[in-house]
């Protein structure tokens, strides 16, 4: 009687001689190279797919105009003001977490946590962020599409809130 040895292949249990069984070692082992360089392959495709992707997250608007208000000395909100014609680039940039507005007073802001999608009680949808500004006062960014498409960039602070009409360049 032979003697045999016992392996498992795919799933399957299989006996096969000891004579025979380096030769068939060696045929498995090209076997798991092959497979595993394949499957190197493949990943490192995969990987370099989802990284070109995910990278370079950047959006950039201009604004039309933008309108502010305030807390007044007794401690209520102003109006909006009316909205006044402004032309800034915007830009989104997630890789970085940094949006920046480059008006005449340049604004760099830093997203720190994603709040969200919400819909809104006129039915646009808000993107909520809280961001840090260069001197580390906390804010909250909106960016709200609205039903008819159009996009507005709200900024507010606990004493201050700005919004920018934007149009999405590219």
């Amino acid at each position: 009687m032979h003697k045999t040895i016992s392996y498992i292949l795919n799933g399957v249990s299989y006996r096969t001689p000891v004579f025979i069984c380096p030769l068939f070692i060696y045929f498995l082992l090209l076997q798991q190279i092959k497979r595993t360089a394949q499957m190197k392959r493949l990943f490192l495709l995969l990987l370099l797919t989802a990284s070109i992707i995910s990278s370079a997250q950047r959006y950039t608007f201009k604004s039309t105009a933008y309108a502010y208000k305030y807390v007044n000395e007794y401690g209520y909100w102003t109006d909006w003001t009316d909205w006044q014609s402004s032309n800034v680039k915007i830009t989104i940039d997630t890789d970085t977490s940094v949006l920046s507005i480059y008006s005449k007073t340049p604004q760099v802001y830093y997203l720190k946590d994603y709040l969200g999608k919400f819909e809104d009680e006129r039915g646009g949808i808000q993107y909520r962020w809280i961001i840090r500004d260069d001197e580390y006062l906390k804010a909250e960014l909106r960016l709200r599409k609205e039903l008819s498409g159009n996009l507005q960039l709200y900024i507010e602070y606990s004493d201050a809130m700005w919004v920018y009409n934007i149009k999405k360049i590219y």
